[in-house]
């Protein structure tokens, strides 16, 4: 696992003459190894006398989540395995979950498996990653998924059309399915006759199980995330807060 910024501490660290930081690193991690950690972050400050101090900071998270020093046996084991996985670092809401760590593992699994073992490529299981996130106003779902999306190769008027509650155009029909399902999935709470023939023709009956596992974990996720109140980084503007403000 990769160190990253620790966000507040940085600055005031280097302003310091003569400061170094030897170890920053927060406790807690994302989906992906590139995500910032949340939680108490915590650095390791050597100064120009050679006197190591520590600097705390604590997140405005109404949950207080475990550094892996302080997890139980049932715990530690759910986050192992996730750091052993294909995500390569503990998920964000997996940190919140372990308060049920049966439930922490089972829900890790799934969406491991949905992140990364469905029928559709990244670009595609990112239309209902980010439906899902905007659906729900999970500022931190929307900013993480976001950068996945364009990384998978999404077109980012695609993204802001979905952000500003528009409807997109695509080239790709199954693209446009996986967005009607989703869309529809939420705001209707099913699919009508016509859009679910549609679909499973489209998608396949496999791929329209697998878009509604990825509404339905993401929907998890985003609740939770929201509950807890997860913090983007120093910086990061609330994307979703914004675009509703302007419509």
């Amino acid at each position: 696992m990769g160190c990253v910024s620790v966000v507040g501490i940085v600055a005031s660290t280097l302003a310091g003459a003569g400061a170094e930081i030897q170890y920053g690193c927060a406790f807690l991690g994302g989906h992906a190894p590139h995500w910032p950690w949340y939680g108490i972050a915590i650095a390791v400050v050597r100064n120009i006398d050679g006197v190591n101090a520590i600097n705390e900071e604590e997140t405005k998270m109404r949950l207080k989540l475990p550094s892996p020093g302080e997890m139980n046996a049932d715990q530690k084991q759910t986050y192992d395995e996730a750091i052993a996985g294909k995500r390569g670092a503990a998920p964000a809401p997996m940190l919140a979950w372990l308060s049920s760590p049966e439930m922490a593992r089972h829900a890790t699994r799934l969406g491991e498996m949905l992140r990364f073992n469905t029928i559709f490529p990244p670009k595609l299981s990112e239309i209902a990653i980010l439906v899902t996130a905007r659906h729900y106003g999970a500022h931190y779902e929307w900013w993480a998924h976001k950068r996945l999306a364009l990384k998978a190769g999404l077109d980012e008027k695609i993204i802001d059309a979905i952000r500003d509650r528009r409807t997109p155009r695509f080239d790709d029909p199954r693209s446009q399915m996986i967005y009607d399902v989703a869309k529809s999935l939420h705001e209707g709470h099913g699919l009508a006759k016509a859009l679910y023939a549609d679909a499973v023709e489209s998608l396949s009956e496999r791929g329209l199980v697998e878009i509604i596992g990825l509404c339905g974990y993401y929907t998890l996720v985003s609740m939770t995330l929201n509950t807890f109140e997860f913090l983007l980084s120093d910086g990061e503007v609330f994307e979703l807060a914004s675009a509703t403000a302007a419509a």
